[in-house]
């Protein structure tokens, strides 16, 4: 009788000790899954985010009239995250950020948002031009 108490005793540390061992291993994985997974999202989406940047650039530079809009899209818009940062960082706790931020974004918005509109108002006309010029 006392041999299988001593059986059980030693059964249930067992048991106790693969399931801390088995949690602390759980732990360590899902911690090494998370840095890697969080190394890989560090890497991916700036390379990303420069890949598209640089196609939209190339595309920019090919037509001859938006060679300057290719030059200053991209310094507008490093201006306006460095401004948008520092904001984020020290808030209203000086007067130029804000100001910045107003100078800054103001072209991006104007550039981004503008010409869009302007280049759809366009179409638009020249679709209403070509109505008159159909006749049945």
């Amino acid at each position: 009788m006392e041999q299988v108490i001593h059986l059980i005793i030693v059964a249930g540390l067992l048991i106790w000790i693969l399931y801390n061992i088995s949690n602390w291993l759980i732990k360590i994985i899902l911690i090494i899954g998370a840095i890697a997974l969080g190394s890989l999202a560090l890497a991916v989406i700036p390379a990303g985010v420069i890949w598209n940047f640089r196609q939209v650039w190339q595309q920019m530079r090919q037509d001859k009239s938006q060679q300057i809009l290719a030059i200053i899209l991209p310094i507008v818009t490093v201006l306006a995250g460095i401004s948008l940062g520092l904001f984020w960082q020290l808030g209203f706790t000086n007067l130029w950020i804000p100001i910045a931020i107003c100078f800054n974004t103001l072209p991006l918005l104007t550039i981004l948002v503008y010409r869009p509109i302007q280049r759809l108002i366009l179409i638009r006309q020249y679709r209403k031009s070509e109505r008159d010029l159909i006749s049945p």
